[in-house]
């Protein structure tokens, strides 16, 4: 039977469904296919994401934007205020009496770099914002397109949908200061990407860049070091069984969380 006569009987039998089958098969039999039509799915998703919070490109400083960035003596200090802030808590910049034992280094220097080149420029942090929660949306994409590996593209490409449309995200993408959360979960999937790269082979690179994505992900903010099981966990669950992979990448992110420590 033709692949023409199997579609029409498809179609006879239950319509779309089957047609839907057909092409996903032939899809995943054509490795170069698959690609462009999950790249063209990721970009769809990152255009999605940037366009929803477009708008916020507008707003001004608002909420604890103030504390983080507009009134914060030592991110307003740019460039000269980085190694600082490597070196004290997150409130140290805002005020003697407000402190903490929160460490989240990596929006506070990204802050710094913009009011350096930007100064008293909300627009610009907004936009940059917008543009990484564009990319977590891409990045989140590519990991569940892996976890349902055997599903429909379509499973991956909705639940990204979901997550980047859900309203329980318009104050992390619309509060400047919010964007320690954004670099946390964004370094968190680069992390699980980069172990599944280590896991499939024998390049140890991949296991460093696993540690460092993951290192990356708690200086953004702390909640990160729950990854240092979620992702062992994740890659057990996922792939075949290898104790001695597991174990080298259970020891290099608890490595990197002593040093965080």
């Amino acid at each position: 039977m033709s692949k023409k006569q199997q579609l029409k009987k498809a179609k006879r039998e239950g319509g779309i469904p089957g047609e839907i089958a057909l092409s996903t098969s032939q899809i995943k039999q054509d490795p170069l296919n698959f690609k462009k039509v999950r790249l063209v799915m990721a970009i769809t998703l990152a255009a999605f994401a940037f366009v929803l919070y477009a708008q916020t490109i507008g707003f001004d400083y608002t909420l604890d934007d103030r504390a983080s960035i507009s009134e914060n003596r030592i991110v307003k200090q740019g460039l000269q205020g980085i190694p600082t802030l490597f070196t004290t808590d997150y409130w140290y910049g805002y005020s003697e009496k407000l402190r903490g034992t929160q460490y989240r280094p990596v929006s506070l220097v990204m802050f710094a770099i913009e009011w350096q080149m930007f100064p008293q420029n909300a627009g610009v942090s907004h936009f940059i914002n917008v543009l990484l929660y564009a990319l977590t949306g891409l990045f989140l994409f590519f990991l569940l397109s892996k976890l349902f590996s055997a599903q429909n593209l379509l499973l991956p490409f909705l639940c990204t949908i979901l997550f980047i449309g859900h309203p329980i995200h318009t104050e992390v993408v619309s509060n400047i200061k919010s964007r320690d959360e954004i670099m946390c979960l964004l370094f968190s999937i680069a992390a699980m990407l980069s172990s599944f790269k280590y896991y499939s082979g024998k390049n140890l690179l991949w296991l460093i860049l696993t540690g460092v994505f993951f290192f990356l992900s708690i200086l953004s903010k702390e909640t990160g070091i729950a990854f240092l099981l979620v992702i062992p966990l994740i890659v057990f669950v996922v792939r075949p069984t290898d104790i001695k992979k597991l174990f080298l990448l259970f020891i290099t992110l608890a490595a990197f969380s002593g040093l965080y420590f």
